[in-house]
């Protein structure tokens, strides 16, 4: 009987910390969390498309996650997997104008020389490669450009 009591009063503590601000942030932190590691494990094993649909999804979700410039540069890649180029040149472009994204700048710059390469437009691959070069010398980007 006393073992009842007990988890009794254990299962309401736990569900009294659950449901304080503490706890649900906590829990969207989480939640943050393991979204973001779905669509990127995804991305990295080649699911291009379920990746796509998890990081639209994250990015729609988690407007304000440290990991956005990331799902957002992941999303423009993965566009670019699965031949959508016109998808994954917004994504970039976006990238590009918005000053949120400067930590990413560099890799956006390569993705972007990589996108117009692929699209067989090489003097504007050329042009985005040396963009890279020349503003990013210590990215480690700078040997692919």
């Amino acid at each position: 009987m006393k073992r009842k009591a007990v988890h009794a009063t254990l299962l309401t503590i736990l569900s009294i910390f659950l449901l304080t601000p503490a706890g649900l942030a906590k829990r969207d932190l989480e939640d943050e969390i393991q979204a973001f590691t779905v669509a990127e494990r995804a991305f990295y094993d080649r699911f291009y498309d379920f990746a796509r649909q998890r990081l639209e999804r994250f990015l729609e979700y988690h407007p304000r996650s440290d990991k956005f410039g990331e799902a957002k540069l992941l999303l423009g890649r993965a566009y670019l997997e699965l031949d959508r180029p016109y998808e994954s040149l917004e994504q970039f472009l976006e990238m590009l104008r918005e000053d949120e994204f400067e930590t990413w700048r560099d890799q956006v710059l390569y993705w972007t020389g990589e996108l117009h390469l692929r699209g067989k437009n090489f003097s504007t691959a050329v042009n985005t490669y040396k963009r890279l070069i020349d503003a990013y010398p210590e990215s480690p980007m700078f040997p692919y450009a």
